[in-house]
């Protein structure tokens, strides 16, 4: 059970974390510009990666079975299934955006008010 709260926890930071840097950093900047520009389904990913909600669904679809595997062993990814990896992901995603919320009303407001 206390590996998997820590699966939970680990997940969640990750998948806040590589949103948080791939959608508002000035290191993506770029990034986000040219992938706007290829052909066919440039626009759609560029909305795609510059909406922090949109984007980690995606992450945490990716981020979920890494952590998991890591955690818990290549043993056990059998009965790790299909549906299990959406719900985590899922769940994931969405205590994600709460972490998020989270930091940009209480944290990064206090450190916006602290150096004025």
């Amino acid at each position: 059970m206390l590996r998997f709260i820590l699966f939970i926890i680990i997940s969640v930071v990750v998948v806040e974390a590589t949103v948080e840097i791939v959608v508002k950093s000035l290191l993506f900047e770029g990034f986000r510009e040219r992938i706007g520009k290829l052909p066919l389904l440039g626009k759609f990913i560029e909305k795609l990666v510059s909406c922090g909600h949109c984007f980690s669904v995606w992450v945490s679809l990716s981020i979920v079975p890494v952590v998991f595997i890591f955690l818990f062993g290549h043993k056990i990814i059998l009965p790790f299934s299909i549906v299990w990896w959406i719900i985590l992901s899922l769940l994931v995603h969405r205590l994600s955006n709460y972490l998020h919320m989270f930091i940009d009303n209480y944290i990064d407001k206090f450190y916006r008010n602290y150096k004025k």
